[in-house]
Order: structure tokens, then sequence, then C-alpha cells
């Protein structure tokens, strides 16, 4: 459907003879559209739809199976005079609620610039699972980017995306950092699909003290998954990167370490056998504090050396153990380059974190430390920086204030998105990230419940981010 021609045109709907007179037909019909037309009656289109996917619905729902709908849209819907206002767009949501409750998967390709339909239609986004709204390719590729900057983002993953065949989990790619197993499970679908000779092994490694946790989770559990992906990516051409503007693998795997090893060596949660309990980040880093190891049975005991405990890689006797850690008998040496390298680089335990206790710093003196630099926090700090740590700033890391459900509504984005970036490439992440964050604070958006901390919180965040902005693009 046509929403600014009020026609309607089908593909591959009768006979396969019929498709190229029906692609001809299309061709003609797009290329006699006119665009920015004064009026977008997408709400009538999408009446239009839903009567008519409600006459399938009962057959739809008996198979499990669903109708991908896609809407592209030029901007804020309209009423049949190209007028807009609350009552409008009101009503627009009370007729795409009304098709989201059939068996349907929704996808928005905006084809605007226009901030006001972005942000209606953004926030449609992150309250309706069905509902998936796209940029266009290059935009697309840079929010991809801000949170998954290890992916290639090509034109055929965008492709997918558009037409609605894409899995679900390409969905997120564009709103949160994957977690390990959902990188895994985007690999098999990239690399393997139904192949079962090929095998890429993800063994979770459930260390049973927090100093394996500590100084071993990171390789045990990682190396092998590694090593097995950078041979798939090797067998694969390479892509071209729109960020970087040039050919490059599917995944860059440096950028990928880099991205997931604190989570891999350091989940929030792990899981024991089922007769163990489980140890919460809380209870980690308590133990690690004062050198004390949660035991099965769920007491503590001390794991601080001993003059007479023999060293890392030396028995009893002297002798070597050929690199053996003697408490958990965890390889001390690297076996290859790749492991020296993430061997290297593990984290230890003991994070540095921005909790202050609320009798030794004010509210505004914290944020300082968040938006200015180390010792004197008198050097602003840049703007990729803000707004990647960004959530520093909120509680429970921050106990100057309150926890609100609105919080847990900022998408993260990735440490990595920044590096290695400069020049336009720089400053067009740098803008399509002031976006989001401008979006998510802004005093419109904002609940209504918020506490006076709270507000003062988002308020100062404001304008450091703002202050920043000016002082690089004016």
């Amino acid at each position: 459907v046509m929403a600014g021609n009020s026609k309607t045109f089908s593909l591959c709907w009768t006979k396969p003879e019929d498709v190229v007179d029906e692609m001809n037909h299309i061709k003609l019909m797009m290329k006699n559209a006119t665009l920015d037309q004064p009026k977008c009656e997408l709400g009538k289109r999408i009446s239009q739809v839903t009567k008519i996917i409600e006459k399938q619905a009962p057959r739809l729902l008996e198979c499990d199976k669903k109708i991908t709908v896609v809407f592209y849209t030029q901007g804020i819907p309209t009423n049949s005079k190209g007028q807009t206002g609350p009552t409008i767009r009101q009503d627009f949501r009370r007729q795409l609620w009304t098709l989201i409750k059939l068996p349907v998967k929704i996808i928005v390709r905006l084809c605007t610039d226009d901030e006001k339909a972005m942000a209606m239609f953004n926030a449609m986004d992150s309250r309706f699972d069905s509902i998936d709204v796209l940029d266009d390719y290059w935009g697309e590729a840079m929010e991809v980017y801000l949170h998954n900057p290890w992916l290639t983002y090509s034109k055929g993953l965008h492709r997918l995306r558009e037409s609605g065949l894409a899995p679900d989990i390409l969905g997120d790619l564009d709103e949160r950092p994957l977690t390990l197993d959902e990188v895994h499970q985007l690999c098999i679908l990239l690399f393997i699909g139904d192949d079962t000779s090929i095998h890429l092994p993800l063994a979770p490694y459930q260390p049973t003290s927090i100093r394996q946790l500590r100084r071993a989770s990171w390789v045990q559990n990682w190396f092998p998954f590694i090593t097995a992906l950078e041979g798939l990516v090797k067998k694969e051409e390479l892509q071209w990167n729109p960020i970087k503007k040039k050919m490059m693998p599917w995944i860059d795997l440096d950028k990928l370490e880099s991205s997931l090893k604190d989570q891999t060596a350091f989940p929030y949660h792990y899981e024991r056998s089922a007769s163990q309990p489980k140890i919460s980040q809380t209870s980690q880093q308590a133990a690690s504090r004062h050198n004390v190891r949660q035991t099965s049975n769920g007491n503590s005991e001390s794991f601080q050396r001993s003059s007479s405990r023999p060293n890392v890689g030396q028995t009893s006797n002297g002798n070597s153990s050929r690199g053996r850690d003697p408490e958990g008998d965890i390889p001390a040496q690297p076996r290859n380059r790749r492991q020296f390298r993430l061997a290297q680089s593990m984290p230890i335990l003991e994070r540095e974190t921005t909790t202050f206790g609320k009798n030794e710093l004010t509210l505004e003196e914290t944020i300082r430390r968040w938006s200015h630099k180390k010792p004197d926090y008198k050097t602003s700090n840049s703007l990729q920086h803000l707004l990647v740590t960004l959530p520093q700033t909120f509680p429970p890391r921050n106990d100057m204030v309150e926890d609100h459900e609105y919080f847990a509504k900022w998408k993260k984005l990735d440490k990595e998105c920044f590096t290695d970036m400069g020049g336009d490439e720089l400053k067009s992440l740098l803008q399509r990230a002031l976006r989001k964050a401008k979006f998510f604070l802004h005093p419109d958006k904002l609940p209504k419940d918020l506490t006076e901390n709270q507000s003062l919180l988002f308020k100062t965040i404001w304008d450091v981010i703002t202050q920043q902005e000016l002082a690089i693009f004016g």
C-alpha cells in the first residue's frame, strides 16, 4: 500500500510468469511517487492493513505464524488534510495498538531525519517488542557500531532486517551490547547454520573459588571459542564496513575480546552445581576485599597465601609444576600467542568503582568525579568518555541518588565504540550517540515522579554533556 498515492500493488502473489510485469508496475509507481508530501495518512493505512490481517488471524494463530508488515514513512502521521497534533497522534497509536494485537511483526523504515518523527517512532520501538524501527543503512550501521563495534554490519544484514526475515537477535544489535551467549548464537547463524560438521564451542567455565574466577575464567572460558571463531572468520570473504569505509572481516576479534572480557571473567551471577549456591557480584567483591573464598557449603575460608605454601609453578619440594596453580590446577602459562595476549589482559576481581559514601561527598562532587579527570578533577573528560561511562552516575553505582526504573532504559554504549576513531568518522558517531543521550536526558522525556536528587542528577548530566557538545560542534 502506498500511503501517498492510495494505491495497492502486489509482488509474487499470482503466477510466477507474472513477476516481471508486477516488478515493472512497482518501479513505475515508485518513480512517480512524490516525496515530502504534506500528508502522511499512516494511521489510515494501518487501519486498512489491520482489516486485511484480521481475516487471516485465526488461521495464522492455528499455524503459529506471523505476517510481516513493513511501513516506509517520511514523518509524523497526519489526517487527510495534512494536520497533526496530540489528538491525531493518539488516534494513530490506538490504530497501531489494534494491529500489534494481531499475529504480526512490524518493521518501520524511517525515511526522514526529522527529530520529532524519529523520537516518536523510537519511543514505540522501545515500548513494543513486535516493532523494529530502522534507519537507512548508514544510520543503522552507526547505531549497531555504538553497541557492538566488533561486527561488520553488512548491507545484506540490513536488507534482512528491512524485509522482516531476520532472526530476533539481529533486532537487538542496535539496542544494546550482545552477551557472550548471544554472540555465540549470532556466530552460529553467520558461519555455521545447519552444518552439523562444524563445532563452535562455548563451555561455561565454573570456578570453585573467587581466586580461580579472578585468574583463569577469562582464558578457560574464552580461549576455545575465540580460537574456533578465528578459523571460521578467516574462511569468509571480507565485507564492506560502512563505518571504517573499507573491506573488513565479519568480526573484529580484538574488539570482540575487549568488549566481552569483563562479562566473561566476571559475570554478575554464575551457576555452580545444583547442590551449590550462586555467588553474586556483591559477595564476590566482599570476599575479594577480605581475602575470603566461598566454599561449596556456603562457608568462608581464607585463601591468603602463607609463607609455607609454594608459589605458582613450584611444588612443595621446590620442583617446577610446569606452570600449574597448586590451588586450582589452572594453567598459568599461555599455550600460544593469542592466549598469552588474553592472559596479559585478564581483569582482576577488584574493579574500580564510582560508589561514594553519602557522608564523604555531595551529589555535585560525585558527578564532578565522573565528568572531570583525576587527580584534581579540574580538566573535563572527553565527550566520548562521558557517553560511554554515563551509567556510572546511576544507582546503585552512585549511592547518592535513589533508584528508579527509568535508569534501566538507558541503552549502554560499548566501551570500544570510539576507539581507533578520528576525524569525520568520530564526529558522526558522537553526533549519533549524543542524539541518543539527549533523547534519554531531555526534560520532556523524564518521569514526573523523580525525587529532588534524581532531578538534580539528570539536569547536571544534561548540562555537562551539552557543554561538551558546544565545545566540539559549536
